[in-house]
């Protein structure tokens, strides 16, 4: 946003309706205020006293102190210095504002590959097929070899038995 004498509000109202046209978050939230003798903690603010016809710069620090910016009757003045403090303010905000966002994207996008990771590494329709594989092949080893084990003894038992029976009869 440029800056330059034709686009700073000359009286309280222009920078009233400047303030509205930008679309701004109100006074509470900004901590701008305009047209208004806020006496709360950490505010910016500008007002005409009407006892007197002074206008009236402020800001009011986190102790409860205030400081005034400026006081008099020129009332362009007192709203250039109000204009510029508030430009200076609402850019620190927005760059403020736009780091924050870049750390919640950081943060969501780690989460988010985090997550991936993790749902990749434990996928089980990618694993089971293959541990469904290896248990099958364990599985008909372990069969095959108990098979193989039990069938040469239970052989070589039946040829014992058989000996052990012929010679029986032929004595």
């Amino acid at each position: 946003m440029s800056i330059n004498a034709e686009t700073i509000p000359q009286t309280i109202e222009e920078l009233k309706k400047w303030y509205q046209s930008q679309a701004l978050p109100p006074a509470d939230v900004t901590r701008m205020f305009i047209d208004c003798d806020y006496d709360g903690t950490c505010a910016y603010g500008i007002y005409k006293k009407e006892a007197n016809n002074e206008f009236v710069v402020y800001k009011n620090k986190p102790d409860g102190s205030r400081y005034v910016k400026y006081s008099g009757t020129d009332e362009i003045e007192a709203v250039k210095e109000f204009y510029l403090k508030m430009i200076d303010e609402l850019s620190i905000q927005n760059k403020i504002n736009e780091v924050i966002a870049e750390e919640q994207r950081k943060e969501e996008q780690e989460h988010l590959m985090l997550k991936y990771m993790i749902r990749d590494k434990y996928n089980t329709n990618q694993n089971t097929g293959l541990l469904l594989t290896v248990a099958i092949i364990i599985i008909v080893v372990v069969a095959g070899v108990f098979y193989l084990a039990t069938s040469k003894n239970r052989r070589y038992r039946e040829n014992y038995n058989y000996a052990i029976n012929y010679l029986q009869e032929k004595k």
